[in-house]
């Protein structure tokens, strides 16, 4: 709600086109599993904390369940490759400056608005697939473009294609067992 409410605000017809769609996607599943929702919850404040500093006058962010955040940002002149780098690093370091042993994994997508995007849920959808996309790739970041737009589609369109193949019964799975000789106890498989 405070994230539609701040789009419909801020962006206008003749602003659209110079607002980005930032999302900041943080695998905090694994965090939850090795450290707690406490600690998880302090690298979320952190987080916010950081990209606060980096927000101007007309910009917006906001904590999203299940992405992470999402940064409405307003074109200042400067691209976000001037800034966003240092901003992911001191996420990063979250773990480090409260001496934990894991790593804090943050990649960012960004969705610049076109001219006829009205739909945010949409912009979000293709930051945070970009986003997905940098964390696999283990980058800090990617720029949502058509090509990338298109190729997402084609991995979605497989995806669920494979999901119908399974449930169809069209794959025959064989399993080769490896057993340790000495002890006749399966070790491993392929």
């Amino acid at each position: 709600a405070y994230l539609d409410h701040g789009f419909r605000t801020l962006v206008q017809d003749r602003t659209r086109i110079l607002y980005s769609v930032l999302c900041f996607y943080t695998a905090t599943d694994r965090m939850d599993r090795i450290c707690g929702p406490e600690e998880t919850k302090q690298y979320l404040r952190h987080t916010a904390v950081v990209l606060n500093e980096y927000l101007g006058r007309n910009d917006l962010l906001a904590r999203v369940q299940g992405i992470g955040f999402v940064m409405l940002k307003q074109s200042d002149g400067q691209g976000v490759e001037t800034w966003l780098p240092t901003a992911l690093q001191r996420i990063r370091d979250f773990s480090r400056q409260y001496g934990r042993q894991y790593s804090c994994e943050v990649s960012c997508g960004i969705y610049s608005l076109q001219e006829d995007d009205r739909d945010l849920d949409e912009a979000v959808f293709k930051a945070f697939q970009s986003a997905q996309k940098a964390c696999r790739e283990e980058t800090d970041y990617i720029v949502c473009s058509q090509d990338l737009i298109h190729e997402l589609a084609q991995e979605r369109r497989l995806r669920g294609e494979i999901a119908s193949a399974f449930e169809r019964g069209e794959f025959l799975f064989y399993i080769q067992f490896y057993v340790d000789s000495r002890t006749y106890q399966v070790v491993g498989g392929e």
